[in-house]
């Protein structure tokens, strides 16, 4: 019972769904509980990996009815039947099942063996400007990069020129999560920030194509 609290807890609100064969693109659903309404939601994100965009438009599912099977299950199965679509709309065959690479929250990435990968190293730089942040939080943007153990030039991931709408005011950010295949990565990175019911969680998702595979 104390095993399956404790992954109960270090488990993420993010589902993979997969990548398309040739590493292209990367989906997966966000899902949740929202603040206030308590009503379940989940929402589709199909990224193109090389660009760190979105591919498709982000499908949201929220389950209002107030019935019994409004459920975060039943929002997330909706939002796997809008990958689904998704991946017909991109001539996608299959989306590819994603490996979970161990990870750290200081960025450290291991093999299954216990080898070490590399790090991962999240760099935070606060937006210059006038901000409506409350201390502690503070506009930030986020870099990330990859050191391969034994490379002396980090492979660059991802850098936000600006905070997210979403993640606009934030305190410290860790590793939370990092799925692969081949050389494609995504990455998600667990952030505070402020909540309408007080200091809440953010992850935000990164993906890109790495110099070697994560294997």
């Amino acid at each position: 019972m104390l095993i399956a609290l404790l992954l109960a807890a270090n488990a993420l609100p993010v589902e993979v769904v997969g990548f398309s064969p040739d590493d292209r693109y990367v989906a997966f659903i966000e899902h949740g509980v929202a603040e206030g309404s308590g009503f379940p939601w989940a929402r589709l994100r199909v990224i193109d990996v090389a660009r760190n965009a979105d591919a498709t438009a982000p499908v949201e599912v929220q389950l209002d009815s107030g019935k019994e099977t409004d459920t975060e299950d039943a929002a997330v199965k909706r939002a796997r039947a809008a990958a689904e679509s998704a991946r017909g709309k991109l001539r996608v065959a299959s989306w590819v099942p994603a490996r979970t690479v161990q990870a750290e929250e200081n960025g450290e990435l291991t093999k299954p063996s216990g080898a070490p990968i590399g790090t991962v190293q999240i760099e935070e730089r606060v937006a210059k400007g006038k901000s409506s942040c409350e201390e502690p939080f503070r506009p930030l943007m986020l870099r990330l990069a990859l050191y391969f153990l034994g490379d002396d030039k980090p492979a660059r991931l991802a850098e936000e020129k600006k905070p997210p709408k979403d993640r606009a005011c934030a305190t410290s950010c860790t590793l939370a999560g990092v799925f692969a295949h081949g050389k494609a990565a995504l990455m998600l990175a667990r952030c505070g920030v402020q909540g309408s019911e007080g200091p809440a969680t953010k992850f935000s998702a990164y993906a890109g194509t790495l110099p070697y595979a994560l294997e």
